[in-house]
């Protein structure tokens, strides 16, 4: 046996033990998956809660704006409920290095939002970043890929180098809507500003919670001649 075929023979026994150990899990609902490829079992694709918003005008998450953001259109693929499968996508996603759940994802749903024409007039796709220092801590951002399969499925253009965080802020969780948003404040800013004028732009995130982050982004726009401004998330919270 040559070296090639022995490293070839090598890699699919570890590859077999790997399996036999560690068998792959649907990122869903953490059951057993028929294949190492596979991300989600066949029941829970079939039974996500899909929030159909991309088909809504003054759906629930353009309602949860109102008054607060001026903006053209807003949807979010799911509906994120407490220990259900959303937020075992979402951990997996954010915390397991998952970037492939984020791509599968974002070409699942940037086909969904191709055919309704929702985003026809978007400009540039645009990815809520995280601090610089979280990012060397994990390594990636987790909406970032997700992001960039939207604007590949829709055609447009994807701008990962225009906003970005200038304040590390802790987590948001158990803060009220108007502490997030204190706690947000100023916490974005946006590269070469004049790049955005009577541009229609897409900003993304992985949920909507209060909804303080996307105010946070949107906050430094209001100066911005012409600027239009839509939002699409992974997931909405109750």
């Amino acid at each position: 046996m040559n070296k090639k075929s022995f490293l070839r023979t090598l890699f699919t026994t570890l590859k077999d033990l790997q399996s036999l150990f560690f068998p792959p899990i649907c990122l869903a609902c953490k059951g057993p998956v028929a294949g190492e490829n596979t991300l989600m079992c066949a029941t829970c694709q079939a039974n996500l809660p899909f929030t159909a918003h991309h088909l809504q005008k003054d759906n629930l998450m353009e309602q949860r704006f109102w008054g607060r953001i001026n903006m053209v259109r807003a949807t979010a693929f799911l509906q994120f409920q407490k220990g259900g499968s959303v937020q075992n996508l979402l951990h997996f996603l954010k915390y397991e290095h998952r970037e492939d759940l984020g791509i599968y994802l974002g070409n699942w749903y940037g086909r969904e939002l191709n055919e309704s024409n929702i985003y026809k007039n978007i400009d540039y796709v645009i990815p809520v970043p995280i601090h610089k220092r979280r990012l060397k801590k994990r390594g990636y951002n987790q909406i970032e890929e997700f992001s960039r399969c939207i604007a590949f499925q829709i055609g447009k253009e994807y701008r990962g180098d225009l906003l970005y965080r200038v304040k590390n802020s802790s987590t948001q969780i158990n803060r009220s809507k108007e502490e997030r948003f204190s706690h947000l404040e100023r916490a974005f800013s946006w590269k070469t500003p004049g790049v955005l004028e009577g541009k229609h732009i897409l900003i993304i995130d992985d949920i909507m919670t209060t909804g303080a982050t996307f105010e946070a982004c949107c906050y430094p726009l209001k100066n911005i001649n012409g600027v239009k401004i839509s939002i699409c998330t992974l997931a909405i919270a109750e």
